[in-house]
């Protein structure tokens, strides 16, 4: 999936753009189209609650905006997970608790 509407790779090599998750709250910080490759201006669209992931299936529902000249448009890009085969001694869990940028979500709600 990339940014706006245009297949990818049709207005520049990279037309993704860059976001973050902490504890299910997805933010798009304010960036220029397709990684600056293009000066209109890319930002999170509505409350901060509009764009998450849900945390029973794991899809990431992103709410943003480009701005135009002729005014601003609105998307929702929503990414399905890809489920893995995991080996039977991985833990996700403990992996990510000892991963020195955790955060534990139960704190900060």
């Amino acid at each position: 999936m990339t940014t706006g509407t245009w297949a990818a790779g049709s207005i520049a090599p990279d037309q993704g753009f860059n976001f973050s998750d902490v504890c299910n709250t997805i933010t798009v910080p304010a960036q220029d189209l397709a990684q600056g490759y293009y000066s209109n201006d890319v930002n999170q669209d509505g409350d901060a609650g509009t764009s998450f992931v849900n945390p029973d299936t794991g899809v990431i529902t992103i709410k943003y905006s480009i701005d135009f000249s002729s005014g601003a448009r609105t998307y929702t890009n929503v990414y399905t997970p890809v489920v893995l085969k995991k080996a039977a001694s991985y833990t996700k869990y403990e992996e990510v608790e000892n991963h020195p940028d955790f955060i534990d979500c139960d704190i900060i709600k």
